[in-house]
C-alpha cells in the first residue's frame, strides 16, 4: 500500500489521536466515541520527479484534516484529506509550478493503531501546472487492501512523489 509522506504523517497523527480515544472509550459495546484534527505543514524542498525533471517546493504547505471514530463494537474507522495551499515549485532552469490536488486515505481497523486493517483505500491526485497553467504532469496512485487481506496499487500518473523522486 503506497501512502503519501503527508498520508503517513496523517496517519500517524490519526493513531495518536486513537490511542487517546481508546482512553476514552471504555469497554466494547460502549458508545461511539471521534475525533477530529486539523493539522498544517511546511513542504518546502520537497521535490516530484516528472519524466527525469526534478522540481523542488520552493513555498507552500499542506493542510490535512483527520477523523477518527471508535464505534460500539470497538472497530476504529479513519480518513484524512491532504490539500497542497500556495504550493509553488522549480526546476533546475528556473522554470515555475504549481500543483493542485488532493491525497485521500480511509479505512477500518480492529485496532487503535491501524496495524489490523480490515481494509483500506489511499489515493493521490496532483496536478503540476507550468507557469501558462497548462498540465505539465501528474500524480495519480490508488491503492487498496481488501477484507480478504489482497491488496493492489495502480499508478497511473508521470511524476514521482517526493519521497520517491
Amino acid at each position: 500500500m503506497h501512502l503519501t509522506r503527508a498520508s503517513r504523517r496523517a496517519a500517524a497523527l490519526a493513531v495518536g489521536s486513537l490511542a487517546s480515544l481508546t482512553l476514552l472509550a471504555g469497554p466494547a459495546g460502549a458508545s461511539a466515541e471521534t475525533f477530529t484534527g486539523h493539522d498544517t505543514e511546511s513542504v518546502v524542498g520537497d521535490a516530484f520527479n516528472c519524466n527525469g525533471n526534478v522540481i523542488t517546493v520552493t513555498e507552500g504547505t499542506l493542510a490535512e484534516v483527520f477523523h477518527e471514530t471508535e464505534d460500539a463494537q470497538g472497530l476504529f474507522h479513519f480518513t484524512g484529506t491532504v490539500v497542497p495551499h500556495d504550493v509553488t515549485l522549480a526546476d533546475a532552469d528556473g522554470n515555475t509550478y504549481t500543483i493542485s490536488g488532493a491525497s485521500w486515505f480511509g479505512g477500518t481497523s480492529t485496532d487503535d493503531e491501524g496495524n489490523d486493517a480490515i481494509v483500506f483505500t489511499g489515493t493521490d491526485h496532483f496536478v503540476i501546472h507550468d507557469a501558462s497553467g497548462a498540465a505539465y504532469g501528474t500524480v495519480r496512485l490508488i491503492g487498496h487492501l481488501s477484507p480478504n487481506g489482497h491488496g493492489v496499487d495502480f499508478d497511473r500518473g508521470d511524476c514521482m512523489l517526493p519521497e520517491d523522486a
